[in-house]
């Protein structure tokens, strides 16, 4: 993001449960730091706990680009980010999302290669629940840490040449992402 630049959104999300109908509101408030930080802030809001639309949680993001090799037509750069989340609610799932919909954190490394109209990007992250309480204590939840990891690449088709900013770019875009859990007392720690 720009330096000073702040940017806001909110994203909705509903669906059906057997005949429950469920929301979820997230609004996010973005911040361009500076050239190399930006901070991302945002809350969620659903009933995919309770009867009714309530506050769930609060999580923050951050990354900052600590490495640059910028030439004409092609750059290499380099990430760090993190994530942090707190979630007022028990766990349902053995599935470590940190979108406020569980407490805990995450760090990782971000890579990203672009040459001329190829672009391609990796990235690596560790993630920890936090007070992992499962909804239903017969049932409980066993993953407390995981590995993700992706790897996307796309391709600019068109414009074939650019003469403005008003013209619609068409990409071809594929993305392989993965998440290795651990199921034992712990992968790191």
């Amino acid at each position: 993001m720009p330096t000073g630049t702040l940017s806001t959104k909110i994203t909705a999300t509903n669906g059906r449960h057997f005949n429950d109908r469920l929301q979820k509101y997230v609004p996010e408030v973005m911040l361009g730091i500076s050239k190399k930080t930006m901070l991302h802030v945002a809350g969620s809001f659903s009933n995919m706990h309770t009867k009714s639309v309530e506050w769930d949680g609060i999580y923050i993001y951050a990354k900052h680009r600590f490495y640059s090799k910028d030439n004409i037509h092609s750059h290499f750069r380099m990430a760090a980010f993190g994530q942090a989340s707190y979630s007022r609610h028990y766990l349902q799932y053995d599935e470590i999302d940190l979108n406020a919909d569980i407490s805990g954190f995450q760090a990782g490394l971000i890579a990203t290669q672009l040459k001329n109209k190829f672009a391609a990007s990796a990235t690596a992250s560790f993630i920890k629940a936090i007070d992992n309480k499962s909804l239903h204590p017969e049932h409980p939840i066993k993953a407390n840490e995981a590995f993700n990891y992706s790897l996307s690449a796309g391709y600019l088709v068109l414009p074939k040449e650019y003469k403005n900013f008003e013209q619609i770019n068409l990409n071809i875009y594929t993305e392989f992402f993965g998440t290795n859990y651990n199921w034992q007392q712990g992968l790191f720690f």
